[in-house]
């Protein structure tokens, strides 16, 4: 049980203890009272003292109403600590249940840059390190360039793989060649491809090629 729903359940019994000890000054008080008027020397022309049926039928009637207040209070602060059971017990569940976030990576593990004019092939490579203690199948899956400064304006610009998909044993190494055709009708500007290889999720590289204006040798 937590902190909190002691420190609820002890406000709940300390109401209830209130209630009880309220009620029993009245209790005592009008006892007293009457008392007094029974045992007072003093004269009164006009007052008449009411009969002991009268006098218990008041008192009966006051303590079917005090008991009833308890009763009140009581199912009050049972229905309270329930409900806060409850959700403590629901917000407990709610935690349990809740799966883990599945890993992923916000960051590229590296970008391979190239530079090129429109109908060139950009040539890149790297050497892809199999830290895993098992062999790994690896394949490579790329997605379409979209342009750095205006990422609604993307090309599926035509990329393969040397090789495309491949085992790799562990510890070993294996060198990739990537050629990425850019397409003579794209606009000059920087774009960058996000390619993931199966096999070694959720981590992914970036290919970034810049599109220049092809220059002309003069004569």
């Amino acid at each position: 049980m937590s902190e909190e729903q002691n420190v609820f359940t002890k406000d709940i019994e300390g109401i209830i203890k209130k209630t009880i000890e309220i009620n029993k000054a009245y209790f005592e008080k009008g006892s007293e009272l009457i008392r007094q008027f029974q045992h007072s020397d003093k004269k009164v022309t006009d007052f008449k003292a009411p009969d002991s049926g009268a006098i218990m039928g008041a008192l009966s009637t006051f303590a079917e109403l005090n008991l009833e207040h308890y009763k009140n209070v009581l199912e009050l602060g049972l229905e309270y600590t329930k409900k806060a059971f409850s959700g403590a017990e629901t917000a407990e569940d709610a935690e349990e249940v809740v799966a883990e976030p599945e890993d992923y990576a916000d960051e590229p593990a590296f970008i391979l840059n190239g530079t090129g004019s429109k109908g060139d092939t950009v040539k890149l490579q790297f050497l892809l390190d199999n830290i895993k203690e098992e062999k790994v199948l690896c394949k490579f899956v790329n997605f379409d360039f979209v342009n750095v400064d205006n990422p609604s304006e993307t090309y599926a610009l035509t990329t393969t793989f040397e090789p495309q998909s491949f085992e790799l044993d562990m510890n070993a190494s294996q060198p990739v060649l990537i050629s990425v055709i850019i397409d003579p009708n794209a606009k000059l500007g920087t774009y960058q491809s996000k390619v993931q290889v199966e096999g070694f999720e959720p981590i992914f590289f970036l290919i970034r090629v810049t599109i220049t204006r092809k220059t002309t040798a003069k004569k």
